[in-house]
């Protein structure tokens, strides 16, 4: 195996050639160290040492080719340096755009990511469609150097991915540059300003998750269901290019320093669109919520109540736009604290959440966002909730 980590250094050394740039430079030696502990770490695993060595080579050669394709795509991109310090544009979006995809839905979801180590396909053809389509070889899974942070992405990431996306397309719209700070972002998907340090961290740990986090997806058969595509394009050199999503960051940023009103402060340089984002807008599977709806001052805001918010305010919003009348639908609180990752909430908490909950939907009927709603109970037992929009 000594011969592996030697590659790899070799193969590192090999970039300095390109190199013009301090920035650049200590994305290169950083690196380095990350992949060469990485990979003497895994020599010492009980579960390695037990593959065969054909295994053992294949995983090293998975473990360098991805470590090694991120550096590349970092150097690839433009390098701001402090000397070159942009300003930071501050803008108000007024509504929060989300995708709305069956993908995003299921990479989100902290309960089966596990199941995307190994590609799988996701269908999206409804059930009575006379041919079934699908969104083929989807695949999630974080680069192995940058484990330390939270192992799953979830529906945390998922709000902070929206504004980040809602971020970006109002920027890049005004012509200004795609540079935005862990505070603007969580102003964006929460319509409040964070009242503490640990908020803003947090917010900076998602994005960094998201940074290293490779996804890839095949979704031709999805531009063909919205005749983006004809059938016989399906395997053009134009169409495998376009509509197949090869081993991109969720998303792609850069850390950097950046003046807001006269002061430094640490940012991200969002570089793209991200490519999930950019499939959701394509296949007009975007939901809009206002961003006004969410600035309710009079509720605290913590982790696990800004969760119960994005997810029911998203919920009054599909039941909105929906195209039957499914007003009266249950929402069910094990459904609810499942679906945000709170499920492990010990009896006392689940009753502070759900009294969260009936204050929230109070302040809404205050807004005028929904009319009414009624508590399901079964027993003595509050079991969810009916919201009546009219």
């Amino acid at each position: 195996m000594a011969s592996v980590i030697q590659e790899a250094d070799d193969l590192i050394s090999g970039f300095k050639e390109d190199i013009h740039d301090k920035s650049s430079m200590e994305i290169l030696e950083k690196n380095r160290h990350l992949i060469l502990n990485e990979i003497q770490s895994v020599l010492y695993k009980q579960d390695f040492n037990e593959c065969s060595e054909e295994r053992q080579n294949d995983i090293m050669a998975e473990i360098l080719s991805l470590e090694i394709r991120h550096i590349e795509n970092i150097l690839a991109q433009p390098c701001i340096d402090k000397g070159d310090m942009p300003k930071i544009s501050l803008v108000k979006p007024k509504s929060l755009m989300s995708p709305n995809t069956k993908v995003a839905n299921c990479v989100f979801n902290s309960t089966n990511i596990e199941a995307f180590l190994n590609p799988q396909d996701i269908e999206i053809s409804g059930r009575k469609a006379k041919k079934h389509r699908y969104i083929r070889d989807v695949s999630c899974f974080q680069m192995i150097s940058e484990m330390k942070l939270p192992a799953n992405i979830n529906l945390y990431d998922k709000h902070v991915f929206s504004a980040i996306c809602t971020l970006y397309e109002e920027l890049d719209r005004l012509g200004k540059e795609t540079v935005m700070t862990s505070k603007m972002i969580y102003q964006t998907f929460t319509g409040t300003d964070p009242t503490t340090e640990a908020q803003v961290q947090e917010v900076t740990d998602s994005v960094h998750r998201m940074m290293c986090t490779i996804l890839e997806f095949d979704w031709r058969e999805h531009a063909i269901m919205n005749k983006l595509i004809s059938s016989k394009d399906y395997q053009s050199e134009s169409c495998l290019n376009d509509y197949i999503i090869k081993r991109q960051n969720m998303i792609y940023a850069k850390e950097i320093v950046a003046r807001i009103r006269g002061h430094e402060v640490q940012a991200f340089f969002i570089m793209e669109l991200p490519p999930l984002f950019n499939y959701s807008k394509k296949v007009n599977q975007v939901t809009a919520t206002k961003i006004e709806n969410k600035n309710i001052p009079s509720l605290k805001s913590t982790r696990k109540r800004v969760l119960l918010k994005e997810y029911l305010i998203n919920r009054i919003d599909l039941l909105k736009n929906a195209k039957n009348n499914v007003s009266n639908k249950l929402i069910r609180f094990d459904t609810m604290f499942s679906e945000c990752g709170l499920s492990d909430m010990n009896k006392t908490e689940k009753m502070r959440m759900r009294n969260y909950i009936f204050d929230l939907l109070n302040e809404l009927i205050k807004k005028k966002e929904i009319l009414s709603y009624e508590v399901e109970t079964l027993g003595r037992e509050k079991i969810g909730i009916i919201i009546k929009l009219n």
